[in-house]
């Protein structure tokens, strides 16, 4: 009964370990896919938070033809 109690234990750790290697390389392709904002973006979002509104339309379609 001992045998088939460790056993268990042993493929469930085994079964966790498979899924924490599966999220820590999910974690390192989202990391890597992070990248670093513009300090002109930055200002924007700041001048937009200090307004309380947000320039919706002509603003993104101007970004949009970039």
């Amino acid at each position: 009964m001992v045998t088939n109690i460790l056993a268990k234990i042993q493929k469930d750790l085994e079964f966790i370990k498979s899924k924490i290697i599966v999220i820590d390389n999910e974690l390192e392709d989202i990391s890597n896919d992070l990248h670093e904002v513009r300090p002109e973006y930055i200002k924007r979002l700041g001048d937009w938070t200090k307004k309380g509104t947000f320039p919706l339309f002509p603003v993104l379609m101007n970004y949009a033809m970039r």
